[in-house]
């Protein structure tokens, strides 16, 4: 039977089977009662309890009652009540023998259909003679005698001595079995053929004695009070009062009930199994009316959930109603519901001053009397049908199928009448808020909430900052997590909780950018904590970094992990800038609860406790990641001795700037603005004003110009290169050509060979190549046209390609030594009044300089403890330990995906563009990055002062259920649990007190759905 939840679609479709049932009610009934489908009837939360222990109530009689025609009776009962009470539990038994033997061999003869007429005459006289002729086939058939027997017992215990088993019934069927082989169609003998027990502990344990107590016989002997027992009375009842109890259908005392009408479906449909597809078979023969056995449409089941406006349970008992009035084919049944005295969940009630509206005792015994009656019509139709002989298809056999088949009706009945009281409080609520809420809707809900639910310095941020050098500047663009519902969505800045240090009193923090330069770095600093809600069957929201740099804009973002409380890791690093749009997904990953760890860890041994320990403590260290964003701008204006907002207007001079620092990676010194203190000698002053931006624009043109012209170099060289290789390639073929003429015309005159030769020229078989690019100053005109490089014929042709090749030593091209040598004093640009930049130049891998830009000693002389990010993951660690009741809070590894997206615009005019940057082309980009900051900071000399660092940490409240199931199975507000956690994780964040943190309006109650949060803190 399936108990899996009741969907619309399936609440229809019980419904409709409600409507047949309501029929065969009205006419079971009074006339005057109009009792209706429980969701038809305006009724109160308490009568789900009582129609969820009505329908229980009257299945377990109903039970009871079918089994009485597999021979179970009250004496029976009153002994297996004893049994249950002495501590022993009691199962239902169903076992079969089955045997085959060779009995005789039979022979036959068969006659063919066919019959031959054969004619014969004779010669003398004209006489005729007819014969007639047929085949006679004898055919030889095997009979076997196939025999079973099968008994239906109770069983205390495992029956270990004879008086724990009760047989209940039994019976001894055969049939002869022919085959055409000596080969025994069956196996000799097996024993057991069929084994199929089912407890039945729970069912008599339900039971009450209406008319005295409950005689206890442990010998297993019936007792003489037992025939003076009328009947039994199911006492079923919720336990409302029990933590454990949340619904009408989630309960344990349901559960437990559900759990054995389960079992006992599987047991029946087994047994009946056994009849159908084993015994059956064997003797079925075609055209063999087995309609009696499988249509079961005329038994009325009594389990239907009905409630009744305007009606007092109690109208309609009277006193001595039992068993005897519900008798039929002079036998009674075993159990009906007890008067409303009785210690009966059925009992009148009225709260409010408002009567049940549940069915009484009196309507669920005429329900009970129905059934009987039903059943005895069918089985009375089984016994008409079937033989009551020893064969196999029999009454006997046949009425222990309709009875068990009716049996898992009933159980079917019993589970979909709970989970329609269930699917009754679902669509309610549905109906209720106009719409099923997703886990989205519910994100959104919080999103509202927590604006209620905090002090307004203490609320949920979203995650979306203006990267900006002050509050008077423009944004360079922004950084932020976004969340996407799905792939379709619209990405959304998540809300985190936000403790920003102070600024002016954080020390200075460093990351490395190569194993020899570590970068200081300054600037605001911000904690973030996150919490997602995964319900079942959704997964988290996904996350992803987005940095967005405006037009003629630029910064630096890093991705990484907090390695001390004064150091940060960067994994990933790229250049945003002119409308760039980088998106990084983040994967998310949950690791187990606290609790869930100490309680997988308890039973290991020490050395494995310690390795899952150590494994654990760098999970919680992958709980925290950073990101730090870089303005480029004001650290250019820095390395160059530019005053503050120097680069704001000089676009394309910082674009060049960066390019020069990044591909061709120039040193700072060449292009920085020198000045000369007074009184003489070098150094670097503060220069200011337009003068030092027209300073670094002449080196950067002087730098571009060196650029530009070993560019145009190298691409001579090149064009050279591939012209000397066609000149080459032609002169073989002239020599090639040439040789054979003259050895062809020996005999000819020296002088008609020299005409030939300037006719073969002259016809444009040989290229004039231009001679520009591989002849020296000497071989061009002035006027810039070529020289005549093949005047005077084929022979001076080819002493001038010697010639060139002994210039240009052989293949390899020389170009002029000036434009080779390596860059020197007189190459470089000299400053308006300063002496060659060559002077200053140094390496890009400075050594590191003792001071306090490597130290971080800037911070003045007091000395200034940061708060030590490594530490939150574990403080989160110990609060979710001891605060999270519900084990549902999980922190949560964050990392990068392995493929980002960027959008980026070539120029003004073009369109946007997509790139995928995978693996390699990750490393690319913070190659560019780290080329640039080693080129702004020399390599870590220098600090950089503005600059964002953002922690993130992130927690996951898993409801093991949907959002609506949450509600309606575990009658539970996921926003009490939900704002619970985000309390947890903000008194980590801001380190205050959960009384600090939430508005006055709302701390009354938040005390009384989350004392747990306030206990340490006295109130």
């Amino acid at each position: 039977m399936a108990m899996a939840i009741m969907d619309d679609h399936g609440a229809m479709e019980f419904e409709s089977k409600l409507e047949s049932a309501i029929a065969t009610v009205a006419r079971v009934l009074h006339t005057t009662r109009h009792p209706k489908i429980a969701n038809q009837v305006h009724h109160r939360y308490d009568d789900k309890f009582g129609l969820a222990s009505w329908c229980t109530n009257i299945s377990i009689a109903s039970q009871l009652n079918c089994l009485s025609r597999l021979g179970l009776s009250q004496d029976h009962v009153t002994i297996l009540q004893g049994w249950v009470e002495g501590g022993s539990s009691v199962s239902l038994r169903f076992r079969a023998e089955e045997t085959c033997d060779f009995s005789c061999e039979v022979s036959r003869e068969v006659d063919e259909p066919n019959k031959y007429k054969e004619e014969v005459r004779s010669r003398g006289r004209m006489s005729r003679t007819f014969f007639s002729s047929k085949v006679v086939t004898t055919i030889t058939e095997y009979i076997w005698e196939f025999k079973a027997k099968w008994e239906l017992c109770v069983v205390r215990g495992v029956g270990k001595v004879e008086g724990d088993v009760l047989v209940l019934s039994s019976t001894a069927c055969e049939h002869n079995i022919k085959t055409s082989t000596k080969s025994s169609p069956r196996p000799e003998a097996v024993v057991p053929a069929k084994m199929a027990e089912v407890d039945i502990t729970w069912l008599i344990s339900q039971l009450l004695s209406q008319d005295g107590p409950i005689p206890s016989d442990n010998e297993g002997a019936p007792s003489n009070v037992a025939s003076k027992v009328a009947s039994k009375v199911p006492a079923f009842t919720i336990d409302r009062a029990s933590p454990a109890c949340k619904t009408p259908r989630r309960n344990p005392e349901v559960e437990n009930a559900l759990g054995y009408f389960i079992r006992f479906r599987a047991w029946s449909q087994d047994v009946c199994s056994y009849f159908f597809n084993n015994l059956f078979n064997i003797q079925r023969a075609p055209g063999q009316n087995m309609a009696a056995l499988s249509s079961l449409g005329t038994v009325f089941v009594p389990t239907v959930p009905l409630f009744e406006e305007g009606h007092d349970p109690t109208v309609g008992w009277t006193e001595g109603q039992g068993p005897a009035d519900l008798a039929h084919d002079g036998t009674s049944v075993i159990a009906t519901l007890g008067a409303p005295s009785s210690p009966n969940p059925l009992s009148a009630e009225v709260v409010g001053g408002e009567t049940s509206v549940c069915l009484g005792s009196a309507d669920a015994n005429a329900f009970l009397s129905e059934e009987y009656r039903s059943m005895s019509v069918k089985l009375s139709d089984v016994a008409q049908t079937l033989p009551s002989d020893d064969s196999l298809i029999t009454k006997s056999n046949g009425s222990v199928c309709v009875v068990l088949r009716h049996c898992m009706k009933v159980c079917a009945a019993m589970g979909e009448s709970l989970n329609f009281i269930e699917q009754m409080l679902r669509k309610q609520l549905v109906d209720a808020i106009g719409k099923h809420v997703t886990p989205h809707d519910f994100s959104e809900y919080m999103v509202y909430h927590n604006r209620k639910l905090f002090h307004g310095d203490y609320a949920p941020r979203p995650f979306s900052y203006g990267v900006r050098r002050t509050a008077n500047h423009s944004p360079e663009g922004t950084l932020s997590i976004l969340s996407r519902q799905s792939s379709s969505a619209i990405a959304e800045p998540i809300m985190t909780l936000v403790s920003r240090g102070e600024t002016v009193a954080t020390p200075p923090m460093t990351f490395p950018i190569s194993a020899a330069a570590n970068v200081t770095f300054n600037g605001e600093r911000y904690l973030h904590a996150h919490l997602l809600h995964t319900f079942s069957g959704t997964s988290a929201s996904t996350l992803e970094i987005s940095a967005q740099a405006r037009q003629f804009s630029s910064m630096m973002v890093m991705v990484g992990t907090i390695s001390s409380a004064s150091s940060f890791e960067p994994k990933y690093a790229a250049i945003v800038q002119n409308k760039d749009e980088l998106t990084i997904p983040l994967e998310l990953s949950t690791i187990p609860t606290p609790k869930e760890f100490k309680e997988a860890v308890v039973s290991i041994s020490p050395k494995q406790q310690a390795f899952a320990k150590m494994f654990r403590s760098m999970q919680l260290a992958s709980t925290l990641f950073g990101v730090v964003v870089v303005q480029i701008k004001p650290a250019l204006e820095q390395i160059l001795n530019l005053p503050p907002d120097s680069l704001t207007k000089e676009l394309r001079l910082t674009q060049d700037l960066m390019e020069l620092f990044i591909e061709y990676q120039i040193p700072t010194d060449l292009l920085k603005y020198d000045t000369e203190p007074a009184g003489g000698g070098g150094g670097d002053g503060g220069g200011g004003g337009e003068s030092a931006v027209a300073a670094v624009k002449g080196h950067v043109a002087a730098i571009r110009g060196m650029i530009d012209k070993a560019k145009k170099k190298e691409i001579e060289e090149a064009r050279a290169k591939k012209e000397l290789e066609m000149l080459n390639t032609r002169r073989s073929t002239i020599q090639a050509s040439y040789s054979m003429r003259r050895n062809s015309e020996l005999d000819s005159d020296s002088d008609e060979c020299d005409e030939e030769e300037e006719e073969y020229l002259d016809e444009g078989e040989v290229e004039i190549l231009p001679t520009s690019a591989y002849c020296d100053v000497e071989d061009v005109r002035d006027d810039g046209e070529e020289a005549d490089f093949f005047g005077g014929g084929l022979g001076n042709a080819m002493e001038k390609m010697d010639v060139m090749e002994a210039k240009m030593g052989g293949n390899d091209i020389v170009v002029n030594k000036e434009a080779a040598a390596p860059l020197n004093s007189t190459d470089l640009p000299t400053p308006a009044g300063g002496e060659p930049a060559s002077s200053k130049l140094v390496s890009s891998t400075a050594a590191p300089v003792d001071g306090p830009a490597a130290t971080g000693a800037s911070m003045g002389a007091k000395a200034v403890v940061a708060r030590d990010y490594t530490k939150v993951p574990n403080q989160l660690n110990a609060q979710f330990e001891s605060l999270d009741e519900d084990n549902c809070l999980r922190p949560t590894i964050v990392k990068p995906g392995d493929l980002w997206i960027k959008k980026a615009q070539a120029s003004l005019l073009a369109a946007r563009t997509t790139q995928h940057i995978d693996g390699d082309a990750q490393k690319v980009e913070k190659d560019k990055a780290f080329a640039l900051l080693d080129a702004i900071t020399k390599s870590g000399a220098l600090p950089l002062d503005h600059a964002q660092l953002h922690v993130v940490v992130a927690a996951t409240h898993a409801f093991e259920k949907s959002v609506t199931e949450t509600v309606i199975q575990d009658n539970m507000s996921p926003i009490e649990k939900a704002e619970r956690s985000t309390l947890i994780l903000a008194k980590t964040v801001h380190e205050r007190a959960t009384a600090e943190l939430i508005s006055p309006t709302q701390l009354e109650r938040v005390v009384g759905t989350s004392p747990g949060l306030f206990l340490e803190e006295g109130r």
